[in-house]
């Protein structure tokens, strides 16, 4: 009998977060959305013309990932699925969005780890910062083709 209740109640309470978030889904794309976008910005600051690499570097510590570390967490084989699946696509390679998210996240998370290293290890660091750069911002040009649907957007 107490089964009975405790499972119906943990049903009851699956069913209105799937209700709450199936309504937010759309908040969760703009999100992304609007975080994808400033850390593009960001990105393309890095590129202007005779900047130091500490303002560089000052500006790769703020890219952000928490919107996306948040639309991963609704990935595959949790009750959230159907959420994701808003979300999924695959890319050129056939790979799915949920790898393409979690590549985009280590590599900001990398790219921020270098950007920390202080002045004196610095002569030791071989990290190619610019082509980790351009490879971050091809992959947030191509969620954001995703996303929006703007095939406007040109990946270089």
């Amino acid at each position: 009998m107490y089964e009975t209740l405790i499972i119906k109640d943990l049903v009851i309470s699956t069913v209105k977060e799937l209700n709450y978030w199936s309504k937010n889904q759309d908040s969760l794309r703009r999100r992304l959305l609007v975080e994808f976008r400033i850390n593009l910005a960001l990105i393309d600051m890095t590129n202007w013309i005779d900047i130091s690499n500490d303002f560089k570097y000052y500006l790769l510590k703020q890219l952000q990932t928490d919107a996306i570390e948040l639309a991963i967490g609704f990935s595959s084989n949790t009750i959230f699925t159907p959420i994701f699946e808003y979300f999924s696509f695959e890319d050129e390679n056939g790979e799915s969005s949920g790898i393409i998210f979690s590549q985009l996240i280590s590599k900001i998370k990398a790219l921020k780890v270098i950007a920390h290293i202080p002045e004196e290890l610095s002569v030791n660091n071989k990290a190619l910062v610019d082509i980790r750069i351009k490879n971050i911002k091809k992959i947030i040009l191509q969620l954001l083709i995703e996303l929006e649907g703007n095939k406007n957007l040109k990946i270089k």
